[in-house]
């Protein structure tokens, strides 16, 4: 700058270099002024900007202040009734059925399941006798002469299995298949017998694997037994009755069991 300022010196001569650097002076300032003035109008920019957004908050928190409006108040206040109703209906229901009804329901409820089980127990029966006397039958046109020939138990009680049944036994594999299914078998026994006595475990067994055979054996197993029934012109009901007497000994044994004699009398 300094050298310049000496070139102009030479140049104009003193005077004309005082005014040079007056101009020089002048126009640096109006050059700073223009910047500061233009720093100056951003910030009151930026300010102004900030209270335009500020008023728009203001005009909003004024709107939030007034809702809900007279029509959206009516509106909610009928919705709040609605849900209070609704609340002291459910309330009601939470209180049913009340002590008297529910005694009474949790009676016929009772009465229900009993009646459905005797119902279940009776319809076993009857087809328990049907499908015995459709062997019997069988039996009687293969043999002609009665119920022990071709019959694998005998018809004293306690059912046992005769000679032939353990042919049989040893023929179609009977062994290997009730050891792998008795799992499943005493816990059917155990599940569905309240009194574990002799008489109701037999005659359980009896009724339940000559009517329903797929509690006691699986699906293989059922269509080898029914191969050899064709073939030996006897019905699945003399294999499943050996079924039975091998539950019914089994379950016997394992639960300690035991038949007492009747007393002899003198």
């Amino acid at each position: 700058m300094e050298p310049i300022l000496e070139i102009i010196k030479e140049i104009l001569g003193s005077t004309a270099f005082i005014g040079g650097a007056i101009l020089i002076g002048v126009i640096a300032g109006a050059l700073f002024l223009a910047w500061w003035g233009r720093g100056i109008k951003e910030k009151v920019d930026r300010v102004d900007g900030h209270e335009k957004t500020m008023d728009e908050f203001r005009r909003a928190v004024a709107k939030l202040d007034n809702l809900p409006c007279a029509n959206h108040g009516e509106d909610i206040h009928r919705h709040e009734e609605e849900m209070a109703e609704f609340r002291r209906a459910v309330a009601k229901l939470d209180n049913l059925p009340c002590a008297n009804h529910g005694e009474d329901i949790r009676r016929h409820e009772t009465g229900h399941h009993e009646l459905e089980s005797r119902m279940s127990k009776v319809e076993t029966a009857v087809e328990f006798l049907q499908k015995s006397v459709d062997d019997l039958t069988k039996n009687l046109k293969v043999g002609g002469t009665g119920l022990i020939l071709g019959s694998y138990t005998q018809n004293h009680s306690p059912l046992s299995i005769t000679d032939e049944g353990r042919k049989m036994m040893q023929r179609v594999g009977m062994g290997e298949m009730f050891d792998q299914n008795w799992d499943r078998i005493e816990k059917l026994i155990s599940d569905s017998l309240e009194d574990k006595n002799a008489y109701d475990i037999d005659q359980f067994c009896m009724e339940q694997a000559v009517v329903f055979p797929e509690k006691f054996l699986g699906k293989e197993d059922i269509s080898v037994l029914k191969d050899d029934a064709y073939k030996q012109g006897l019905s699945l009901t003399s294999y499943m009755r050996v079924v039975a007497v091998l539950a019914r000994n089994r379950y016997m044994e394992e639960h300690k069991i035991e038949v007492k004699e009747p007393a002899e009398t003198v």
